[in-house]
């Protein structure tokens, strides 16, 4: 038998004795107890509470007062360092320095260094870093003249404002020194050099001798610069270095401070360096290689990237708090002596016996044939009358009682682990009944279960039935008499110990006489998401279970619900996944673009239609190529695909580069812009699973954009040219130097006129695009006779045209439905057109015929004519095509598009026919019948095509 975990009658853990709490008089434990902590307790945490916060309060103390002195410090030399950065800025404004003039910067440098004694040389370098000069002058004052290799002039070239060398040795002086240098740049952002001051160092190391104060308090203070050098220090200097101790500036280096000026400290303030370069302010206790412990206090100087380090002994900083403490850890270590003796008279009196009782509890139910339990002798308290003696009696009564059930339970396991190990619903049901006959030893059950469709009860599988009995047994919901249902109701089991005597079961006793029963039980099964079902136990002698007997089967059936709930619960997620599954896969099948999903070593997922379409094969083999087959199938359609292949090679090396454009033959050897993005497929946690691709066919878009620009471009130029002469011969008409006689000021107006009417009509036309772009376009139609629609427009037309124009209008011609305004913007807009594109004296011919039911309206000139490859294009928006002439005809390219949209609205068609010479534009109108047309609305999308 398997070994159960421990059950919740065994006793708490040794750990968990003093958590029992018992009236005070029976328990000796407890009496104790509380004689040990009214006596040692609260003297015990009183002393190591005042211990802890007394030590934080001197600690904070001292360390704030470290951290006092070290912002004190830093500010100093904050200001010390941000007078010589603003130094050296004013410098960078004076004329002298930017000419780089000697004779103005001697007396300026001189001036400087005289009045600040923390500045011992003043200098000019160009762009070069040569040396074009220095205060004080000669040959002492500095050594070299190309200090390019300087980091500070190297760091000067790439910023805008002051910059601080790192500590180094003055190679004239034999001094620390560090530089504020200011970069220097012309007008057109050239640099020009800089100007730069050396600070003496030693100043600084001064002030931290007089800070510090007595040696002996170990009060240590240091200002590090950015590349870790202590470069202030006190005594710093105090000591005569040998010669060879100094450093060498060499071209190519530019070296700090020598190892022979540090103190012997300075190889362990590594660990805290980083933090004060970095900006932060803090206090820490360090370790040094002696093993001693120091304070270490830390404060950045902003301006110039340093820091200020202040450190001592903590054995001389925290010295009063170390000697409270060890008076503390005396008094606390003769309390604990005492706490001990008493805590010998505990264990003998209570925790042993405790231990012995919580080792018997633990024993109960493990293997139950061997009883271990009995291993452990409790003789020597079961005579006792306090708490233990109790303990140990009730301990060894619920030992029996454990072993008793403890086979039943292990059975109940057993049973309920095979229950729950399928999902599949028919499976759960068939091993529900396997489990029962061997869990209560049963040769007859079956299972009713609600059938949703008939709504009746019926057997959903049995172990023992007969074949008739399965088929014919029908169950109402509502039948009042029914065992099963009496269940369901009561949410019990419901029991009939025999049949022949129970007068609830007298309707249905011939039944059970048929079958061969004498008793039978019925226990619901209630799953909330699936059908309501109870199990039913027969037997062939009368049966009365008992109590025990009915709540093994009550849990059983319990276990028995949950796993038909559970496979319920799996077949409706399952049938939701593969819905939302073809869902998906619908959703991405119409997507116009490509979408492929592919594996984190390559292999494709998944590829929609149209991505197979765009790379030109069949799905079902981009599906079984992996990610570089399918581009490499991808690339063979690309126009360039040597660059495409680089292209998508950068793309996934480096996923932050935003997506790329393929060209590549399409359909009917169209070419077409490919777009293409890839992406990363992560899990709920982020972690990357997969990866994906999206082709996206931009073709149009850049169409639409170039159209866009088309737009703008020739709506601005075409009300450019009238506006400005517009604006001219109005300018000229009202200057009043010149006076114009009346027929000039007739001539102007009416240039004015004209100009105005040309952008009128460019706005109509934009207005008109724009309407049939939103689908707005209404089309108010009249029965308006045509020949008197043509007069009016000729006789309009020949005030431009004159002998030009030739109308042919025969005679009878029929009224028709149009919008007479539409109309005649179609026929302004082709005579408009012939008059642009024709010579200046030749001929302009408008005929109108009747042919098979509809009018036919021609417009014709013997200009260059429309090549035959641009007939069709010709009525695209924006398009004014190339006519075979030399001279530019200029244009907004919609007059031909606003005819087409008006005459398909008019249910009519438009085309353009060779004239040899010139071009025919001719439209056609169907004639009405006595019903009208109703009023439409025109859409661009709905147009029609010859």
């Amino acid at each position: 038998m398997p070994n159960t975990p421990s059950s919740p009658t065994q006793p708490p853990h040794p750990g968990e004795r003093k958590s029992w709490f018992f009236p005070l008089q029976h328990n000796l434990g407890l009496q104790l107890l509380a004689l040990y902590v009214m006596f040692i307790g609260p003297v015990l945490v009183g002393a190591l509470v005042f211990d802890y916060f007394t030590t934080q309060h001197l600690q904070s103390d001292v360390q704030a007062a470290d951290l006092a002195l070290a912002h004190a410090i830093a500010q100093e030399t904050d200001a010390t360092l941000s007078n010589a950065a603003r130094t050296v800025v004013n410098l960078a404004t004076r004329q002298a320095v930017l000419t780089a003039d000697n004779v103005g910067m001697q007396d300026m440098f001189k001036d400087i260094v005289l009045g600040r004694s923390d500045i011992n040389l003043i200098y000019r370098l160009d762009e070069n870093g040569i040396m074009l000069y220095h205060y004080p002058e000669g040959p002492p004052s500095t050594v070299g003249v190309d200090f390019s290799f300087r980091r500070y002039f190297k760091a000067a070239q790439a910023s805008s404002g002051p910059v601080f060398s790192d500590g180094r040795i003055s190679p004239t002086t034999n001094k620390p020194v560090a530089t504020a240098v200011m970069p220097l740049w012309d007008d057109a952002h050239r640099f020009r050099g800089v100007i730069a001051t050396n600070l003496a160092l030693e100043k600084l190391s001064d002030t931290l001798s007089i800070i510090r104060g007595d040696p002996a308090q170990g009060l240590i203070i240091s200002i590090v610069d950015a590349r870790r050098q202590i470069i202030a220090y006190p005594g710093l200097l105090d000591a005569d270095l040998p010669g060879d101790s100094m450093l060498t500036v060499r071209k190519g280096e530019d070296q700090g401070l020598p190892d022979t000026m540090l103190p012997e400290w300075s190889s362990w303030t590594d660990n805290v360096v980083p933090d004060v370069l970095a900006g932060q302010i803090g206090s820490v206790i360090v370790h040094a290689p002696d093993n001693s412990e120091w304070l270490r206090s830390y404060v950045p100087i902003p301006v110039a990237g340093w820091g200020v380090i202040v450190q001592r002994p903590t054995q001389i900083a925290f010295a009063t708090l170390q000697q409270f403490h060890r008076l503390l850890m005396i008094a606390i270590a003769i309390y604990l002596g005492g706490g001990i003796l008493f805590w010998l008279a505990l264990s003998r009196q209570v925790i042993t016996p405790l231990e012995k009782l919580a080792e018997f509890s633990i024993k109960v139910g493990q293997v139950p044939e061997r009883r271990q339990w009995e291993q452990v002798p409790l003789d020597a308290w079961l005579t006792r009358l306090d708490q233990i003696g109790r303990l140990a009696r009730s301990l060894t009564t619920m030992a029996e009682n454990i072993e008793t059930h403890f086979m039943d339970l292990s059975t109940l396991l057993e049973t309920s682990r095979a229950v729950v190990r399928s999902l599949d619903t028919d499976t759960v049901i068939n091993t529900i009944l396997d489990e029962v006959q061997r869990l209560l030893n049963v040769e007859r059950c079956a299972i009713v279960a609600l059938d949703e469709r008939l709504e009746v009860f019926r057997i959903q599988a049995s172990r023992g039935i007969s074949d008739d009995y399965v088929q014919h047994l029908r169950i109402e919901p509502s039948e009042p008499h029914s065992t099963a249902m009496r269940s369901l109701r009561t949410r019990q089991p419901v029991q009939i110990g025999d049949t022949e005597s129970d007068e609830d079961y007298a309707i249905f006793r011939q039944r059970a006489r048929r079958e061969g029963f004498r008793s039978l039980l019925a226990v619901p099964l209630l799953p909330q998401h699936a059908p309501p079902a109870v199990l039913i136990l027969y037997h062939s002698q009368p049966q009365q279970y008992s109590d025990t007997q009915l709540e093994l089967i009550s849990n059983f059936a319990n276990h028995a619900a949950m796993a038909m709930e559970h496979a319920a619960l799996y077949a409706q997620t399952d049938a939701q996944l593969q819905e939302q599954t073809r869902r998906l896969e619908a959703i991405v099948e119409s997507l116009d673009s490509g979408l492929i999903l592919e594996s984190l070593d390559g292999r494709i997922l998944f590829c929609n239609q149209q991505a197979a379409d765009l790379a030109g094969i069949r799905r079902s083999q981009a599906r079984a190529k992996t990610r570089d087959e399918l581009l490499a199938a991808l690339l063979s359609t690309a126009i360039e695909p040597d660059a495409a292949r680089e292209a998508i090679l950068s793309a996934l090396s480096d996923p932050q580069l935003p997506s790329i454009d393929i060209n590549q033959h399409g359909r009917n050897n169209h070419v077409q812009t490919l777009r293409i993005d890839f992406f990363q497929v992560t899990d709920a946690r982020g972690r990357m699973i997969g990866r994906g691709q999206y082709w996206q066919d931009i073709s149009r878009d850049k169409e639409i954009e170039r159209m866009k620009n088309t737009l703008l471009s020739t709506v601005s130029h075409e009300l450019r040219t009238p506006l400005a002469a517009i604006k001219g011969y109005a300018t000229t008409l009202l200057a009043r130097d010149v006076e114009w006689d009346r027929e000039t000021q007739l001539e102007f107006l009416q240039t004015i006129s004209d100009e105005t009417d040309r952008l009128t009509s460019l706005v109509s036309n934009l207005l008109d695009l724009s309407r049939l772009d939103g689908g707005s376009l209404q089309i108010q139609r009249e029965l308006y006779p045509l020949d008197v629609l043509l007069r009016e427009i000729t006789t309009r037309e020949h005030k431009y045209l004159g002998d030009r124009l030739q109308v042919h209008i025969p005679d009878g011609l029929p009224s028709l439905w149009i919008d007479r305004a539409r109309l005649e913007t179609v026929l302004r807009n082709l005579l408009d057109n012939a008059a642009k594109y024709a010579p200046a004296n030749s001929a302009i011919e408008l005929s109108v015929e009747q042919h098979h039911g509809r009018v036919l309206v021609k417009v014709r000139d013997y200009g260059p004519g429309v090549p035959t490859d641009q007939h069709r294009k010709i009525f695209d928006r924006f398009y004014r095509g190339t006519a075979e002439t030399k001279h530019a005809i200029g244009g907004s390219g919609l007059g031909l598009a606003i005819c087409r949209a008006f005459v398909e609205a008019h249910d009519g068609e438009i085309w353009v026919e060779d004239g040899r010479p010139g071009a025919i534009f001719a439209f056609s109108l169907p004639i009405p019948n006595a019903t009208p047309p109703p009023e439409v609305t025109y859409a661009r999308s709905h147009s029609r095509r010859r």
